[in-house]
């Protein structure tokens, strides 16, 4: 039980940091430009970490917003179609989804 309490406290903290880092992505990169918003310029963060909330193109739409990377290339065939009652996670899973 102590191991499986310990990777779960493990897991947690990697999903927090995830989460953060792309929290903390949207002050870095902001253009307002006042006391408040530049403390976080300065901060560093690991991008494109991705986990179950945040995936590798979550990271590309904020970071193209805010013109830190090209935009990417949209095929209108891409867009999510329903997930008619699936649990999110196994729906996406299904590559049929997005394409």
């Amino acid at each position: 039980m102590v191991g499986a309490l310990a990777g779960a406290v493990q897991f947690n903290l990697q999903e927090f940091d995830v989460i953060l880092d792309f929290i903390i992505a949207h002050y870095k990169y902001s253009t307002r430009n006042n006391e408040y918003w530049e403390q976080y310029k300065n901060i560093e963060i690991e991008k494109f970490k991705e986990n179950n909330i945040f995936p590798v193109r979550s990271w590309n739409y904020i970071l193209e917003g805010m013109n830190q990377q090209e935009k990417q290339k949209v095929n209108s065939s891409i867009l999510l179609k329903v997930r008619k009652y699936k649990k999110y996670l196994d729906w996406i899973k299904d590559e049929k989804n997005i394409k």
